[in-house]
């Protein structure tokens, strides 16, 4: 039989409390009545009253039986996960529960309780150099100053990157996890060798502009001004006349006519080294972004652009 949450939450004294009441009164409203003005909160039911009382008479106790047959999970069942995923610890849980024919709640309360594996997720870092501290530094205490000079001006930053999408052979990290009972700890290195896709957008504070898919497999200068001449600077060109275009330092980026074309097109606008919104990005999340990296530059004026963890 099973209990009730509000049952599993009373001690064996609060539920021998009950039953003497009910001997003595034989009333399981007044039995309700003491136990609120007694514990001070909300009283058991009828059911469960009756049921202690039952219970005391014939066992002497109002405490649980042990309960008798095979354990839910057995040693062999934990011995057959362990090693399942010590042979391939980035399995999923999908795939151990059909190779090994364990319910995946019970294969999740195995990793978890009993084998004590956490799922390690995946990251994707760059390696920093000496300088990029002080760097980091300089660049928030410069953006936080022009923010306090003009409370708009991160707001009119146009924030463009390219991604690169591979068919094969690189980790994709937003759905890998790596079961351990300590973290991996190891670093992983992909050449990017395989078919690929590379996708460009921009993100503004209220909307985004792409993503542009280039047919090119490498971006060169003159791809990478061509998309500017004919899809990017159309649409940035909509929004007020002193929005701040910025790219990185993609060597596709410094080209002389790019930056010829950027001079002409965004004078003293640019950062260097209105399409329909995508709907699963609304725009509150991309003011919470905004919000976040005014944080994060004073964060790293704070640390003196230490690298720290933010959640």
């Amino acid at each position: 039989m099973r209990c009730s949450a509000q049952e599993a939450m009373l001690t064996n004294q609060e539920k021998a409390q009950c039953v003497l009441w009910y001997h003595e009164t034989r009333s399981s409203t007044t039995v309700q009545r003491h136990f609120q003005t007694i514990f001070g909160r909300n009283p058991p039911d009828v059911k469960s009253i009756k049921a202690w009382y039952e219970k005391f008479k014939n066992t002497g106790s109002v405490a649980d039986l042990p309960r008798s047959g095979r354990p839910r999970t057995s040693a062999d069942r934990v011995e057959a996960v362990r090693q399942s995923f010590l042979r391939s610890p980035k399995k999923s849980v999908c795939r151990a529960s059909r190779e090994l024919q364990i319910p995946k709640s019970s294969l999740h309360d195995i990793l978890h309780k009993h084998l004590l594996f956490h799922a390690n997720k995946v990251q994707i870092i760059q390696a920093l150099s000496l300088n990029d501290s002080t760097r980091r530094y300089d660049f928030a205490v410069e953006m936080l100053s022009r923010i306090e000079d003009d409370d708009g001006y991160l707001r009119r930053i146009a924030f463009s990157d390219e991604a690169t999408f591979f068919v094969s052979g690189v980790v994709n990290h937003h759905n890998v996890r790596i079961w351990r009972s300590q973290p991996p700890g190891k670093v992983m290195e992909c050449t990017k060798g395989s078919s690929k896709v590379n996708v460009w957008c921009v993100l503004l504070h209220d909307r985004i502009i792409g993503p542009f898919f280039f047919a090119e497999t490498t971006i060169t200068s003159a791809v990478y001004l061509d998309m500017l001449q004919l899809y990017a600077a159309p649409q940035l060109l909509q929004y007020p006349p002193d929005v701040l275009f910025q790219q990185d330092s993609a060597l596709s980026h410094w080209g002389l006519d790019v930056r010829a074309y950027l001079d002409m097109t965004f004078p003293g606008r640019w950062i260097g080294c209105d399409g329909p919104i995508i709907e699963s990005i609304p725009p509150v999340m991309l003011a919470n972004v905004w919000t976040e990296t005014e944080y994060r530059l004073d964060v790293l004026r704070a640390t003196k652009g230490a690298h720290v963890e933010v959640y």
